[in-house]
């Protein structure tokens, strides 16, 4: 099962998500009882577009090994669903797990966000930063949150800082060019 998973990891890091699964899926075939092949294979799932799976691999990896991983990436796969409660609860239960970890922090804001908590969002996402504070995704989506709420200056500042920290961050020049746009900057948009 091991050889599976090790190879099914290499093929999802080469973006080869099917191969991947079916490594995964071999895997547990071998060892019904590895988390790690169900957490894996959530991910690579989840890649794909099939959420339902994704979620149903996530319910057993957690069944398992109830790892904060675990709920953190169940939590972001029944945010893609656009099951924000059920989402913000799997990152709660991440966070409390490990109130160290960034991405669940990450994942929790783009929840809130979604529900148009702005503030919780903003706060979700600062904690990240502080725990994490080369987190070029998180600076993003501050930013695009404080645009989303209007505060032009700390969009502007947070995506400033992802771009920075992350030249390709393409989302960052986006949210930037759209704060300049609505300052009125054209030749800065």
């Amino acid at each position: 099962a091991d050889a599976y998973v090790n190879r099914g990891n290499a093929l999802s890091a080469k973006g080869d998500a099917g191969r991947a699964i079916a490594d995964y899926t071999a895997a547990l075939g071998a060892d019904p009882n590895d988390a790690a092949a169900y957490y894996n294979r959530a991910l690579a799932r989840q890649r794909q577009g099939d959420i339902d799976s994704a979620i149903a691999d996530g319910d057993r990896a957690i069944a398992l090994d109830p790892s904060p991983a675990a709920y953190n990436n169940r939590g972001s796969a029944r945010q893609a669903k656009g099951d924000y409660a059920k989402a913000i609860a799997d990152l709660d239960r991440a966070i409390a797990l490990d109130p160290q970890a960034a991405d669940p922090y990450i994942n929790r804001g783009n929840a809130k966000r979604a529900t148009l908590d702005l503030a919780g969002a903003i706060a979700d996402y600062s904690k990240a930063i502080a725990l994490s504070p080369d987190s070029a995704p998180a600076y993003y989506d501050r930013a695009w949150t404080h645009f989303l709420g209007g505060d032009n200056a700390a969009a502007l500042a947070d995506a400033d800082r992802a771009i920075a920290l992350d030249a390709n961050a393409s989302s960052a020049f986006f949210t930037r060019g759209l704060v300049r746009e609505r300052l009125a900057d054209q030749d800065g948009a």
